[in-house]
C-alpha cells in the first residue's frame, strides 16, 4: 500500500550524529510535535531526544540499580497529552519509570505483580492511563509442569491506582496454547488495541 494513502507529504529528517547520539537497534520512535524520541531496546538501553530539525538534545540513560534506574526495559512510552511530556519506561521488574526531557526521574510506580507473573506487553492509552498485560502461570511441583496459564489486562493511572482489570484468557497445557506469540498492545485515538496472542486462534480486541 503506498504511503500516499496515509500522508500527503513526506519529509526526511537527518539526525545529528556525535559521540553521544550514535544509535543502534532502534526499536521505537515517537514525537510530541516539538521533540523526537528514539528508543534503543537492546543494550545499552537508552532514549535519545532530538529537536524537529534533527539536532541532538539529550539522552535518557539510567542503567543501574539505584532509585530511578533500571537494569532491563521492556517498553517505551511517551506521555504527550498531559501538561508536560514525560518519557516512560516499563521495566522487567514491574515498574514504570517516568523522566523529563532533562533525564530526571519524576515518577516511579511499582506494579506489585503477583508471583509467577510477568509483563507481556504494555501501552500508554491517554489521560495518564496505562494498560499492562501480564501472563501468569501455576506450576505443579510434583509433576514439574504448568497446570494453568492466564493472561490479564490491567489499567492503572500514573499513581499506580487500579482503574480496570479483566482476565483475557485461561488455558491448560492440554490446549497447547502459547500466549506470547506475536502479542502486542497499542493505543490509537485513546482506544486500546491488542491481540490475544494465542497461537491457533489469535484475534484483535479493541477497548474504548
Amino acid at each position: 500500500m503506498p504511503l500516499s494513502t496515509y500522508a500527503s507529504k513526506i519529509e526526511y529528517l537527518p539526525l545529528e550524529t556525535n559521540r553521544n547520539s550514535v544509535m543502534e537497534a532502534v526499536s521505537d520512535v515517537d514525537t510530541d510535535g516539538e521533540l523526537l524520541y528514539t528508543f534503543c531496546k537492546y543494550a545499552p538501553q537508552k532514549v535519545y531526544v532530538f529537536d524537529m530539525q534533527g539536532h541532538f538534545v539529550n539522552e535518557i540513560d539510567k542503567n543501574g540499580r539505584g532509585p530511578g534506574e533500571y537494569t532491563s526495559v521492556l517498553d517505551f512510552h511517551l506521555e504527550k497529552d498531559l501538561q508536560k511530556t514525560y518519557i516512560s519506561l516499563v521495566t522487567a521488574d514491574a515498574r514504570i519509570l517516568s523522566y523529563n526531557v532533562d533525564g530526571d526521574c519524576v515518577r516511579e510506580v511499582n506494579l506489585n505483580l503477583p508471583k509467577r507473573s510477568r509483563i507481556t506487553s504494555s501501552a500508554y492509552i491517554s489521560n495518564g492511563r496505562y494498560a499492562i498485560v501480564t501472563t501468569s502461570y501455576v506450576i505443579d511441583r510434583e509433576k514439574r509442569q504448568t497446570i494453568a496459564d492466564s493472561r490479564k489486562l490491567t489499567i492503572i493511572d500514573t499513581t499506580g491506582k487500579l482503574l480496570y482489570e479483566k482476565v483475557l484468557a485461561i488455558s491448560k497445557p492440554t490446549h497447547k496454547e502459547y500466549y506470547d506469540r506475536g502479542h502486542f498492545a497499542y493505543s490509537y485515538n485513546g482506544n486500546l488495541r491488542m491481540s490475544t496472542g494465542m497461537e491457533s486462534r489469535d484475534s484483535l480486541m479493541v477497548f474504548n
